[in-house]
């Protein structure tokens, strides 16, 4: 799902844009939609028939808002997933370039939740 206030807030640029639908394309069965996920995820779970949400654990605050939000309504299950990197370098989510920054020397090795 594509947020509007995203797109609106982070501005990104048409070659992100490109980049990030172009890696969604690869993505068998995806379908992809516009809107506030905090209506759009209820309306969508409602639809598949399903009686809950289940989202991984994330240090970024948009969805971690939207999961409350949407946790307000339906049952919302959050799971531990594998870090990407070391999670104690991650304190800011604001530009991918500072976060790459800081994590990239652990970014791609196993992380102690992997490891366990």
């Amino acid at each position: 799902m594509i947020d509007p206030a995203w797109l609106a807030a982070e501005r990104p640029t048409l070659k992100r844009l490109i980049f990030l639908f172009e890696c969604l394309a690869d993505v068998p069965g995806l379908s992809i939609a516009v809107g506030d996920p905090r209506t759009l995820v209820p309306a969508a779970t409602r639809a598949a028939a399903c009686d809950g949400v289940a989202v991984a654990d994330t240090p970024c605050p948009r969805v971690r808002h939207a999961a409350r939000a949407v946790a307000a309504g339906m049952p919302l299950a959050v799971h531990d997933w594998p870090r990407l990197c070391d999670a104690a370098r991650v304190d800011d989510l604001g530009r991918f370039s500072r976060f790459w920054n800081r994590v990239r020397s652990t970014a791609m090795r196993p992380t102690a939740a992997i490891r366990d």
